[in-house]
This record gives structure tokens, sequence and C-alpha cells, in this order.
């Protein structure tokens, strides 16, 4: 037998170990994520643990806070947006607080991230100005939710995308009033105070999203003029100017969403043949980006990805999206080391209709390693939240 074909057989019989994750997890044995995935005879799954739900909502998105404590943005049924905190007790998802905010445009999405360990920091677009607003939300260690501040001067925007750089700054990438990318840094006070810092901008894109490598160099991923996947790399200084660094493009995409994989980053993309792409980049301090490895996935209608920890210092990524049925997928990803490093898939769970492309994925942080927070927009149009595990059956 060949070098590729025996490899073909072992990743072959991996796959078809994939199970449906329908039962307790009860007496698991977990595992370093990092060396599981060489045992290929040992399946990992993911099963439903628990759950909660809240009323109608329109756009969603969902942020980690602290470990065991994850917060969502929506729209809720009169268009303001509302942030709502969540608790994972360890037998149940507890809803501790919420609170809302203005009136903010129905179809042109929401962004949140986390700020520090009790703030996090929303984006979306003004009902009456159009404009692009910050607004800051503290969370109290009961899990109480009030506005800290706010700031509406980012300009007309029709999608927006947030990340954060350290816990005074946070970035935005955006789709500007002419149809291209806008990149902004933000300052944050301790006090909630928002003060409007440098911009740059990229003609011709659409469906983007923003991270942060480190807190002077961030990533942009969006589909450019001809609906091809492109990154670019840019440098923040001291005085929060921002630099172009490298850019690399790659095949047609519709959604796009980003994470860190040490020591690359991952995009997990809907394709223009409505399937799911996985592809790790590398980039340099000099902001040069290369590929690195690529895997697919079954059909994909819209994509989240979340970082989950599973050990120390040994994140996996975790796709969520629609298939072709209209169902929930959710996956955990590994990289295979004994062949060259491929992606691969370590559990799998296929189920659950809802209304896309509303769909969100959150980790529970590093003190809850293995498990994953997922939100969706279900066939009533409510908000349905359900923690996943992710572990090795005894038997």
């Amino acid at each position: 037998m060949t070098a590729n074909s025996s490899k073909t057989t072992a990743v072959r019989f991996w796959n078809n170990l994939r199970r449906f994750g329908g039962r307790a997890a009860a007496g698991l044995f977990l595992l370093s994520a990092a060396s599981a995935p060489a045992a290929l005879g040992q399946t990992w799954e993911l099963t439903q643990v628990y759950g909660n739900s809240a009323g109608l909502i329109g756009q969603l998105a969902m942020t980690t806070l602290k470990s065991n404590v994850v917060v969502t943005a929506v729209t809720n049924s009169t268009n303001n947006l509302e942030v709502i905190a969540w608790n994972d007790t360890g037998t149940k998802l507890a809803r501790t607080g919420s609170a809302t905010g203005d009136e903010v445009f129905p179809l042109w999405g929401v962004a949140i991230t986390a700020l520090d360990s009790s703030r996090v920091v929303t984006a979306a677009a003004n009902w009456n100005t159009s404009d692009l607003e910050l607004t800051v939300w503290k969370i109290s260690p009961s899990g109480s939710v009030a506005q800290q501040g706010k700031i509406g001067t980012g300009g007309v925007v029709t999608e927006v995308s947030i990340a954060m750089l350290d816990s005074g700054r946070v970035v935005t990438a955006v789709q500007n009033s002419e149809g291209g990318l806008t990149l902004r840094v933000w300052e944050i006070s301790s006090t909630g105070v928002i003060t409007a810092e440098n911009t740059y901008s990229v003609s011709s894109a659409s469906e983007m999203a923003v991270m942060a490598l480190n807190p002077s160099q961030v990533v942009t991923a969006y589909r450019n003029g001809k609906e091809n996947l492109e990154l670019i790399a840019f440098s923040i200084d001291g005085s929060n100017k921002i630099t172009r660094q490298g850019t690399v493009t790659s095949g047609a995409v519709a959604k796009i969403s980003m994470g860190y994989w040490p020591p690359n980053i991952v995009t997990a993309v809907e394709t223009e043949k409505a399937g799911l792409d996985l592809q790790t980049w590398s980039v340099d301090a000099s902001g040069d980006i290369a590929s690195v490895l690529s895997a697919s996935g079954g059909s994909a209608f819209a994509v989240s990805l979340a970082m989950v920890p599973t050990a120390p210092d040994t994140p996996l990524p975790f796709t969520l999206v629609e298939t072709s049925k209209d169902d929930l997928s959710l996956v955990a990803w590994y990289m295979n080391p004994e062949y060259e490093g491929d992606i691969g898939e370590m559990a799998y769970y296929n189920g659950g209709s809802y209304i896309g492309p509303q769909l969100a994925i959150a980790s529970e942080g590093p003190g809850r390693p293995y498990f994953v927070v997922t939100a969706v927009k279900n066939t009533s149009s409510d908000l349905e939240m359900k923690v996943w595990q992710l572990y090795q059956p005894t038997e």
C-alpha cells in the first residue's frame, strides 16, 4: 500500500467514527486534544448538555466574556439592540441580565467583542442616522448588564465587524457608504468614554471580518470586488496610525468568519457553491500572509467560527453552519500530526432545524475547556442557546 493510499484509508476510518452527539456526557475521559487525534481508534463526540432561550430576534452576535460567561447581542422585536449575559453554572445555562440600547437597522448586522473581564463593546448601524454606533456595556459580578457609554460618529455603514486590541482599544471593519471597507481604531476609557481614532479604507469590500493577532497587528478578511476572499494585514502603532502590510487572495466566497489558531489564523467560509471551506494562513511580523493548509466540509449557507480551548494553549476551531436541509451542523476540527498536519474533523453533530443565517458560536473560556455555546434563530424566530461538550466516551 502506498503512503497516499494509507493516508486516505486512515482519514476515511477516522471520518467514519463520527457520531451524532445525543447521549449524556457522563463518565468522560478528557485528554489533551493535541495528542488525541493521533489515536484514530479513539473517538471524540459532541453532545448537547443543556440550553436556554429568549424571545423574538433579528440579528445575532455572541462573544466570550470570561470563563463560563458568554454575552449575546441581538436586535429584538422592536429592532432595538439588546445585550444579554449568560452564565453556565455547570448544571444550566442561566440568563443573568440584559439591557436595551438604541434602535438599529435590523438587516445590517450587529457585532460584539469582549473588552475586558467585565465589559463588552457592540457595533451596529443606528436606525436614525445609519451611522456606525459603538456602545460599551458593563456586566456586573452577578451578571446584570448596564450601558456604560456610546458614540455614533462612525459614518454610514451597512455591515460591521469588531475585535478587541487590548483592554482600552477596539478596531472595527465596516462596509462604508461607497461599498468599501473602512478600518478604524477606537480608544475606550475605564468609564466607557469612546474616542474615534485613525482610519484606513479599501475599495469594493463586503462580508468582512476582523481579528487582532496582538495589540499592534490586525488582519481583515472580506469578499473583494471579484467576490473572492481577500486578506490584508495591518500594523497599528502607539499613536493608533494604521499601516497596510501584506495581502493575499483566494477563491470565491459568500460568508466569512475568522479566528486565531496559533501560530496561524484560520478562516471558515461559505464558498460560492454553498460549501464550507477551512483555511489556515501564516502571518509574520511584517504582515506577509501565506496559505498553509485547507479542508472542506459539507454544505453551508452561513458560517460562524470560534476557537475553543481543550487544554492549556491548545485551542481548536469549531464551525457552526446552516446545511442545505436547514439543519444545524457543528464540527470540531483538529490538525493531524501523523499525516503532514492535515486538518480533519474530530467530532461532528448534525440536526435541529432553524432559520438561517442568524447563528453564532463562542467558547466558554480557558477555565471551561471542551465546552462551547451555540446561539441560533430558531424556526419560531426566537433566540435558542445550547451548551455543547467535546468528550471521549468511555465505552
